[in-house]
């Protein structure tokens, strides 16, 4: 007698049940959230991966010794600056965590803190203390941000600092630190799993920002600032009323320029408009800043300035980015003002923030940031 073909009722009343746990279980992530219809096995398998896999526990432990390795290799001092500060360099659209220290001597005195966005408001001014180099590897927080695949409020930051230096010294330094990650068994065992280790090895592109816009919307970035707006909205139509130069700017590439970035091998977006208002030098002979980000896979990974040292540029830069926030609702922020003095008697430095999770997903060839990091926040804290 032939077996039946069909699984016994008991069995497949079984199977749904556990099926319905795992789906509901991954419904938590975003993958999966408030999804109406069934998930294939292969959906729910890799949803679950988004929770740290055992075996990346490692890869993470290796990628932060060899960081370390290559950047005390090359002379550069890692130092350890607080996760607290009273004051931060404003941006206009970057929200911080606030926290008070309350005095425990002095009844009702409370003394309003943040958590750093970055290290940059410590290490600018440590960096004109000691110059040289210095590099950080520690957590950075940002609040108001999608909890996903790209974010979470808690993350890893690697920030660099070199003087003397420019963006392209930290280019090349960046492309061999890139580079430098095969050299470890046990991250050069991962990329080749996921396939990182073409994209690391690859040769990388350099690519104008005015060339990009050019090559994908058709658009020339011109010093008119209506010009400019007014071919972002014909090109999309979708780019809200009222938008200034910089969120135009903005929209258009994150909607259209940073999508069709080439993505495999990496890629260095290079001479930003001047109107992009950063703590980057302009630079003299063209009407750019001397800035540039890097996408490895189509994903920001990093971003570097040759700095701004002029104080009254760096302090400039922190009153309009207050207003910037306040014209929007959102709270202004203390300024650090002893960061626009700091690098004024120092050498041209040049300086860039890597995104250490970011990279750790590219080795490890997940699409979320869930997958590299412990205990990641995701939509199962909203109500």
């Amino acid at each position: 007698m032939m077996r039946p073909t069909h699984m016994p009722f008991h069995r497949v009343r079984r199977a749904r049940t556990w099926y319905y746990k795992i789906v509901k279980l991954c419904s938590c992530h975003r993958a999966l959230s408030y999804r109406k219809e069934r998930c294939s096995v292969t959906e729910v398998r890799d949803t679950l991966f988004f929770i740290m896999r055992p075996e990346f526990i490692p890869v993470r432990a290796a990628l932060f010794r060899r960081t370390r390795s290559f950047f005390h290799t090359a002379g550069y001092l890692e130092v350890d600056t607080p996760t607290l500060s009273p004051r931060l360099i404003p941006e206009a659209h970057i929200d911080p965590f606030e926290t008070h220290f309350h005095d425990p001597y002095h009844e009702g005195r409370s003394i309003p803190l943040y958590l750093v966005p970055s290290p940059e408001v410590h290490l600018k001014p440590l960096l004109g203390q000691v110059g040289g180099r210095l590099f950080q590897l520690g957590h950075c927080f940002r609040n108001a941000e999608s909890v996903g695949e790209q974010h979470n409020p808690e993350f890893t930051m690697l920030e660099y600092y070199e003087c003397p230096a420019d963006e392209r010294t930290l280019l090349t330094r960046t492309q061999a630190f890139i580079r430098s990650l095969q050299g470890d068994t046990i991250l050069a065992q991962m990329a080749q799993r996921s396939g990182a280790d073409r994209l690391f090895s690859a040769t990388a592109i350099e690519l104008r920002v005015a060339e990009a816009f050019e090559r994908y919307t058709g658009i020339e970035i011109t010093d008119s600032e209506s010009t400019f707006v007014d071919r972002c909205r014909q090109f999309d139509g979708s780019l809200p009323e009222g938008a200034t130069w910089n969120e135009a700017f903005d929209y258009l590439m994150a909607a259209h320029i940073e999508p069709q970035l080439p993505r495999d091998r990496p890629v260095f977006l290079t001479h930003y408009p001047w109107q992009a208002e950063v703590l980057a030098r302009r630079a003299d002979e063209l009407s750019c800043r001397r800035r540039w980000e890097l996408y490895i896979g189509g994903r920001e990974i990093a971003n570097c300035f040759a700095e701004e040292q002029h104080p009254a540029r760096v302090s400039e830069f922190m009153h309009r980015q207050n207003e910037y926030r306040r014209d929007r609702g959102a709270a202004v922020i203390r300024p650090a003002v002893e960061v626009a003095g700091a690098l004024r008697d120092s050498e041209p430095c040049a300086g860039c923030a890597l995104g250490f999770d970011r990279l750790l997903m590219i080795l490890c060839g997940v699409n979320s940031i869930e997958g590299v990091i412990f205990s990641p926040l995701h939509d199962s804290i909203r109500p």
